[in-house]
Formats: structure tokens, sequence, C-alpha cells
């Protein structure tokens, strides 16, 4: 199965279970959910982000403390929709912006981190 098509497909469109095990943890089943948030394999990176983005906040608001921790308290779906940008965040556009930005390249870049161990 395509690198993409488990991924996206991986709800149950139709494949069988045991076809979208996830191909870095062999854990669970492969969902967009468990890319982004709970395959094992991909801990080290989640932790560099959480990093990077609590840095990022120091140093561009001095409210970093408080927005981090709306962002920590948010439930899985609405953290799944916060990373591939389907969520509008409650803070000023300037701000929204450079948080969109790191989050749209930190999620390319956990893609073809996963990519580049799938291959080899």
């Amino acid at each position: 199965m395509g690198t993409v098509s488990a991924l996206i497909l991986g709800h149950g469109a139709g494949i069988e279970r045991n076809l979208r095990i996830c191909p870095l943890c062999k854990t669970d089943v492969e969902t967009v959910a468990h890319f982004l948030l709970h395959c094992q394999r991909l801990n080290q990176y989640r932790e560099e982000f959480w990093n990077r983005l609590t840095s990022l906040l120091y140093s561009n608001t001095h409210d970093a403390q408080s927005i981090l921790n709306f962002l920590l308290q948010l439930d899985e779906n609405t953290k799944v929709r916060l990373l591939l940008g389907g969520l509008k965040l409650p803070f000023e556009s300037k701000l929204n912006l450079i948080i969109d930005r790191f989050i749209t390249v930190s999620v390319y870049k956990m893609f073809k981190f996963r990519v580049e161990l799938l291959a080899q």
C-alpha cells in the first residue's frame, strides 16, 4: 500500500485492518491521529516539535505559557485539526500566522521523516 494511501484511507475505507497497521511501530492501525499524536516511532520527533514550539512562543509573546496550556489541553480531534491547519486559533493574527507556519513546516517534515523511515 502506498505511503499516503494507508495514512489517508486508514479510517477503514474498505481496507482490511491488518493492512492498515502502522508500518513504523506495528502496534496500531495507522490513522492520521495515530501518525500525528501516537506512533511510538515518532515520539522523539513530537517531543522536539513541542520544545521548538515552546521556544518559538517564548520568543514571540509574553503570554507563551497560557498559549501552550491552551494547545496542550485540546482534545485529540481538535489537536489533529490544529496540526492539519483546520483550526482557527484564538490569538492575535500575527501570532496565529507564526504558529500556523511553524505547524505546517513541522508536519511536512514529520511526514517526510516517515517516508524516509519507510524507505529504509
